[in-house]
């Protein structure tokens, strides 16, 4: 395991875009939660990073070069553990005020 994040490679812009994409639209994660493979399909990802994603196994996603930012709000999405993460952080902050 990389002990500091570097940055991946331009090949990997597609999965990145995809994790972000589900940060970020509701509607895309509902979607992928249904049919996470045509999802995935639908961003162009090699049939390795299909199965990377799949597992969500975090130090694998990690030494793959997913961003360690993105990669926790994916597990978050993907093991249930919160259906909007990115919503739900800018509420939190607002109830802190």
């Amino acid at each position: 395991m990389v002990l500091y994040y570097t940055f991946p490679e331009v090949s990997r812009f597609n999965i990145h875009k995809l994790v972000y994409d589900l940060m970020l639209d509701k509607k895309l994660r509902e979607r992928f939660l249904e049919n996470p493979v045509q999802v995935m399909k639908e961003y162009e990802l090699s049939e390795e990073e299909i199965r990377i994603l799949l597992r969500a196994d975090p130090e694998e996603m990690y030494n793959y070069g997913i961003n360690p930012f993105i990669l926790h709000n994916y597990r978050l999405v993907v093991l249930g553990l919160g259906d909007k993460p990115i919503e739900m952080q800018i509420t939190h902050k607002k109830q802190e005020r």
